[in-house]
């Protein structure tokens, strides 16, 4: 990872983790929430509308993965949903 001035910026992410960088259509900033269009806080999503939010939470929580302070990104699509911004405690 090379910042913009050309120095390595290695320290600043947590590399012995699974990380994926991709480049997502966010949409617009809502003045109302603060969040892009096409995120939601995890906390705010009803599991009823979204089962297959529901069932992500169940098999993170399984893991020990805390996902109270996530943000999920398209969570109306099924098959596009990411969750993003977990809470890793004590990990140093």
């Amino acid at each position: 990872m090379i910042g913009e001035d050309g120095t390595s910026t290695k320290d600043d992410y947590l590399l012995d983790c699974c990380y994926g960088i991709e480049l997502l259509d966010l949409g617009e900033i809502s003045q109302e929430t603060l969040l892009y269009r096409n995120e939601a806080k995890a906390s705010s999503v009803t599991d009823d509308d979204h089962q297959h939010i529901k069932e992500a939470r169940t098999r993170f929580k399984a893991l020990g993965i805390s996902t109270m302070d996530a943000s999920v990104i398209f969570p109306d699509d099924p098959q596009k949903f990411k969750f993003i911004d977990f809470e890793i405690v004590n990990y140093y």
